[in-house]
């Protein structure tokens, strides 16, 4: 039952169980609980969240039970899992994920992908998770930078400053590298439309300026100049 009044607030946002500083509130909470619309819940999860929030313990799902639930097998949680340890993975299978991981957080992705990352979700997980991976790794700015920006698409312009601004301040430095940069440019459009207008001069400038220099790739300048 505590698990799944856990779950309930992960995935909604909101308590399950309200108002219990005393006996009488506790009996007016639980009465509430068959008012809960499982619908707000992922698909995959909805069935053994509400089981187990059943008011009579009997209705309740096992330990054993609730192990299989497929939210805890689903590929779109694998890679929740691959996130926390993706600072301290092999560079070459680090970028490797990251490159599956755009298309797991395009808008167009299965339903799967899209309700388990929900903006929530690319705030308080993916977006810090990729963060301490390019502190920890700069050489997977490039690989990091399509998901980052997959993340830019998808977030209002009030979370882009707070925070995916700073991010990106680690994808335009020198060390870098051009593949990094290549992000940047491309996706300069979207970021000027988030980006607050200072740092849109300073960095998204700046980064189309490098494109155009002498030394840059000849697919570099093309982009700068699309």
């Amino acid at each position: 039952f505590s698990l799944g009044c856990v779950l309930w607030e992960v995935f909604t946002g909101s308590k399950a169980l309200q108002g219990c500083d005393n006996l009488y509130g506790h009996r007016s909470a639980c009465s509430r609980l068959q008012q809960l619309d499982p619908s707000q819940l992922p698909s995959l999860v909805r069935d053994a969240v509400s089981r187990s929030l059943a008011v009579h313990p009997q209705s309740r799902l096992d330990a054993a039970a609730l192990r299989g639930c497929p939210l805890f097998h689903a590929p779109a949680v694998a890679a929740l899992k691959e996130l926390d340890a993706l600072p301290s993975r092999d560079p070459s299978l680090a970028a490797a994920f990251l490159g599956n991981l755009t298309s797991m957080l395009d808008s167009g992705a299965d339903v799967e992908y899209r309700e388990c990352f929900t903006d929530r979700t690319l705030l308080i997980v993916v977006l810090p998770s990729l963060d301490a991976c390019v502190r920890a790794q700069p050489k997977l700015c490039a690989p990091a930078a399509p998901a980052l920006l997959a993340c830019a698409a998808r977030l209002d312009a009030r979370a882009f400053r707070k925070s995916i601004q700073p991010i990106l301040e680690r994808f335009l430095v020198d060390a870098a590298g051009p593949q990094a940069v290549l992000a940047v440019v491309e996706h300069a459009t979207l970021l000027l439309d988030r980006a607050d207008a200072s740092w849109a001069a300073k960095r998204v400038v700046d980064a189309l300026a490098r494109a155009l220099r002498d030394d840059a790739g000849p697919r570099l300048r093309d982009a700068a100049l699309r």
